[in-house]
């Protein structure tokens, strides 16, 4: 049976002397595994479409349930991801965590549009590092079913609460006057940053990374979208370490 279908490389692995087992996210399987025989040969017709972070136009095989590369061509190759090392890095990272979030054969268009804008804006420098990645981690933990609640104090119910505070463990939001130990690690953050996690929250797929905060506060959102993204996927990343030792 033949499959027509877009989907992003999140990673690659050599096999044999010229095959390679590429790990691909697709518009119509979801993540899945496929062989694609020759991709390492100098006479291949889909070398550079099987490459990591390429976004390809497939024709996939499946028989006896495995994939594999009949026909690809590039139809985006972010080639700023390619020539800066801290771009790269962090695009890796991206992949890793839609890897690692994502189930083998479940179809999700949402989990590939949100990695596709992030990527875009990062080969295109549309937004600084720290941003893209903010904006990323939030909406993809959101997406798989951590979604924060930011609406309102959860102790109160305010809705614009004076000295927020997010409370990192449960995802929710609380006045600093409300706040206690007992709810566990928590970040202060400012209206500027919490205003930046509704646009994340409530944007489109498309438009989700598109907004305005000063740098300082953009450390800040950073932090608290990182420190959440961590806590819920309950695991460390090699590729963030390495973006943070480079950047």
């Amino acid at each position: 049976m033949y499959i027509n279908t877009k989907g992003l490389i999140l990673k690659e692995a050599r096999y044999k002397e010229a095959d390679r087992i590429i790990t691909l996210f697709t518009e119509k399987c979801g993540k899945i595994t496929v062989s694609a025989h020759g991709a390492l040969s100098k006479r291949s017709k889909y070398s550079a479409s099987t490459q990591s972070l390429t976004y390809s136009d497939f024709v996939l095989d499946y028989r006896k349930g495995k994939y594999s590369v009949k026909e690809a061509t590039v139809s985006e190759y972010f080639t700023g991801l390619r020539t800066d090392i801290t771009k790269y890095s962090l695009a890796c990272y991206f992949c890793d965590a839609v890897d690692v979030l994502s189930i083998e054969e479940a179809s999700d268009v949402s989990i590939l549009r949100i990695i596709l804008n992030a990527l875009y804006a990062l080969s295109n420098d549309l937004f600084s590092q720290e941003q893209i990645k903010a904006a990323f981690e939030l909406k993809l933990i959101s997406a798989v079913g951590f979604q924060p609640d930011v609406d309102s104090c959860c102790v109160c119910g305010a809705e614009d609460p004076e000295e927020p505070v997010f409370l990192i463990e449960n995802g929710r939001l609380c006045c600093r006057k409300c706040h206690t130990a007992a709810m566990g690690f928590s970040l202060n953050i400012d209206e500027s940053v919490l205003r930046a996690m509704r646009f994340i929250l409530s944007s489109n797929l498309k438009n989700y990374i598109s907004f305005r905060i000063s740098e300082d506060n953009m450390m800040l959102l950073s932090r608290v979208c990182e420190s959440f993204f961590l806590e819920h996927t309950d695991r460390r990343f090699s590729t963030l370490d390495y973006w943070k030792s480079v950047k």
